[in-house]
């Protein structure tokens, strides 16, 4: 197999099948919806695409409904979901690993596969290790923010992480997490870690002056205080009562999280599903990306989505995204405050300054440099095992 071009569409003859174990639709968040948007691009590309996913298995709080028939339907793209029965014993156990191990040698043995594309350090980027050494597989180790924090610096499965993350023919992550694999992995390929396709993230005319609609996306768990949502409950106390306030999410601390609202409740949305957050942002003044005392430091896929709709996002709290990174910074206001009289304030003040970016470019990198850099790596791995 030829090394792909830098053409997103120009590969090699053989269809190159690819693998992608990791979360998927239905299931909700960050690394779920980088691999959906991920995935389609790779089709799109001519690649044949197989995604082996657990999400089936997940609690119904981190589930989106009525993805199927839209998934079933994306050109180019199986998805492969692990057997959700399992024999009871004691103590009982999900065996995620398990069964995405096994999952994928089904698939494997069915089509042929080339490659081995992960999305998450634990069980995905484990279970494509395993994968590997049990057929010969090369694999590709990927990450987010939370996986690094939570098992590769706590120390958590040190002695099997370490062999999965030493094994990967490539570890793909970006400038501010390589570090955390020096020593282990020197075979680092440092790319964006998602730009959104402007086929679908697109700005729209900018919207009437009146009543605001600012939205935060995402989960409310139990910790809902670390992201800052209780500090623009109080917020809007100071704000136009007209404004409206809609969450859109679900979660295990949804029930505590709305008795703080003294009044008025916001609007309440269940996730919606990754295609059509698209439609969500572009109905949004204010977009809220919160991190006041967030544990676990991570890239936002939201925060490049609403810049690439055109969307203000809102900052608050001392972790700060790498602004060197974004094309159209003046929609992004940044508010490093405690007081909900404080942000209430620049929020009135930044409406005064309304603007849309006309071409809805988030990032430097564009999204076929982008999908680009992710398939040259594909296939270099590909080729180099062969």
């Amino acid at each position: 197999m030829k090394t792909a071009s830098t053409s997103t569409t120009s590969l090699s003859q053989d269809v190159m099948k690819v693998c992608i174990i990791s979360k998927f639709p239905p299931l909700e968040g960050g690394i779920a919806a980088k691999t959906y948007w991920l995935a389609r691009a790779y089709a799109d590309a001519g690649l044949e695409v197989h995604v082996i996913s657990n999400s089936n298995t997940a609690e119904k709080e981190y589930r989106i409904e009525g993805c199927y028939p839209h998934i079933n339907k994306i050109p180019g793209v199986i998805l492969h979901e692990v057997e959700k029965s399992f024999p009871w014993h004691i103590p009982e156990e999900k065996h995620s690993l398990a069964k995405l191990v096994d999952k994928f040698l089904e698939v494997h043995s069915e089509h042929l596969i080339n490659i081995i594309d992960t999305g998450y350090l634990v069980p995905y980027g484990i279970a494509g290790y395993l994968g590997s050494r049990i057929t010969g597989i090369p694999y590709i180790i990927r990450h987010g923010g939370s996986d690094i924090a939570k098992f590769l610096r706590q120390g958590h499965l040190p002695y099997l992480l370490h062999e999965a993350i030493k094994n990967a023919n490539i570890v793909i992550s970006d400038e501010e997490n390589a570090k955390h694999f020096g020593g282990i992995n020197d075979r680092i390929e440092i790319i964006q870690p998602y730009v959104p396709d402007p086929k679908f993230f697109f700005p729209t005319t900018l919207r009437e002056s009146g009543p605001k609609q600012l939205a935060f996306i995402g989960k409310i768990n139990w910790h809902w205080e670390r992201k800052g949502l209780d500090l623009i409950v109080k917020a809007l106390q100071y704000l136009p009562s007209d404004w409206k306030f809609k969450i859109i999410g679900q979660g295990l601390g949804m029930t505590r999280f709305l008795e703080t609202f003294p009044d008025q409740k916001p609007l309440l949305s269940p996730f919606v599903p990754q295609w059509e957050v698209p439609h969500a942002l572009r109905k949004s003044d204010f977009i809220f990306c919160l991190s006041v005392d967030e544990p676990i430091p991570s890239f936002s896929n939201i925060l490049t989505e609403a810049l690439s709709c055109g969307v203000k996002v809102v900052l608050l709290g001392p972790t700060r995204p790498n602004l060197k990174n974004f094309r159209n910074i003046e929609n992004i206001i940044v508010l490093p405050y405690s007081k909900a009289t404080q942000i209430a304030k620049a929020l009135l003040e930044s409406i005064e300054y309304e603007h849309v970016n006309a071409n809805g470019d988030a990032l430097l990198d564009d999204f076929a440099a982008y999908i680009s850099d992710n398939i040259r790596i594909l296939a270099q791995v590909a080729t180099n095992a062969i």
